[in-house]
């Protein structure tokens, strides 16, 4: 499911919920685009801009849990994860060429995201090219929390990720 979700905007579990720890010490979460699931790496990766302060708290406390929830498949998971950043280099080329023209409008802001402004249309004019600003956030699964809701009684397992291979258990839902 997640493999597809990445590839097809029509996926349930193309958009799920990012949480990462705020300098406060308290979560942050938000929405963003699952860009790229390697089912054979357990690597979850999402797009954002450099400039972003979740940029700054993955560099402080890079553990981040992801949460999905696909409501057509009555099935919830939650990943926890390690982020690795990728401002420069190979892999956000990569991800920077195989993006969509579109995709790459929201990095040509001229001010970083979450820049108080006077009202919405003080935003500065758009930048000719928002490459610079552009960054990639590939997560490493530690451990997946799934859980399938159904009348007749929900299921719920759990697969730890580690050196020896998954451990999958099942948990009261």
């Amino acid at each position: 499911m997640l493999v597809k979700a990445a590839r097809s905007r029509h996926g349930g579990f193309h958009t799920p919920v990012v949480a990462s720890v705020g300098p406060d010490g308290l979560p942050e979460v938000r929405t963003v685009v699952l860009r790229n699931a390697a089912r054979d790496r357990a690597e979850l990766t999402f797009h954002t801009d450099r400039r972003s302060p979740k940029i700054a708290q993955l560099k402080t406390q890079p553990r981040v849990q992801w949460l999905f929830y696909d409501a057509h498949a009555r099935t919830q998971l939650r990943i926890d994860a390690f982020a690795e950043i990728f401002a420069d280099g190979p892999v956000k080329e990569a991800r920077w060429e195989a993006s969509h023209p579109m995709s790459r409008e929201c990095y040509r802001v001229a001010l970083p995201p979450s820049t108080e402004v006077d009202r919405p249309e003080s935003i500065p004019e758009p930048l000719p090219d928002g490459h610079e600003h552009f960054s990639v956030v590939r997560t490493r699964v530690v451990s997946i929390d799934w859980l399938y809701l159904h009348h007749e009684g929900h299921r719920r397992a759990r697969f730890d990720y580690g050196e020896a291979g998954i451990r999958a258990s099942w948990l009261v839902p």
